[in-house]
């Protein structure tokens, strides 16, 4: 019998529910907690996709339960701070919203401590594989469109 990787989720906002469905279909993972600072969006999540443990708190969550995987789907300015908490927690992988984090320093730290406490971290970046953006990448390697100074998105 195949290991069951049990998830928790951190923010329950949009995104959220793409990183839950993923889950869902993933035999492999169970979504068994979720963590949000607003408790209403809090109990719909919960009674949208059947998950009883819930915490307003994600440190408490972090202490409490027994994780795998945590998802980091909050604004970008907490992505370092949960990142962070969750690797020195015992977390064994956690997948991050894009971007990564503020500043270089921040980014820095959540390799660094992830590496340090043997935590698997990815960061959703999934666009990149798109075609419009593997063209585009291409177009700018082969000089095509002249020098790069800004991209805005």
């Amino acid at each position: 019998m195949e290991k069951v990787y049990k998830v928790g989720i951190i923010g329950c906002g949009g995104i959220s529910h793409m990183h839950t469905n993923w889950y869902l279909a993933e035999p492999r993972t169970e979504v068994t907690v979720i963590s949000d600072i607003d408790s209403d969006r809090l109990q719909a999540y919960g009674e949208q996709y059947g998950i009883e443990k819930a915490y307003k708190h994600y440190i408490e969550m972090l202490e409490t339960e027994d994780l795998d995987i945590v998802s980091v789907c909050t604004r970008p300015k907490f992505h370092a701070p949960l990142v962070i908490e969750s690797a020195k927690r015992g977390v064994r992988g956690i997948l991050s919203e894009k971007p990564m984090a503020e500043n270089l320093g921040q980014a820095r730290e959540m390799v660094d401590v992830s590496q340090g406490n043997n935590v698997k971290l990815a960061i959703g970046h999934q666009l990149r594989f798109n075609s419009p953006y593997v063209l585009a990448k291409e177009l700018i390697e082969d000089g095509k469109i002249g020098e790069i100074f800004r991209v805005h998105a």
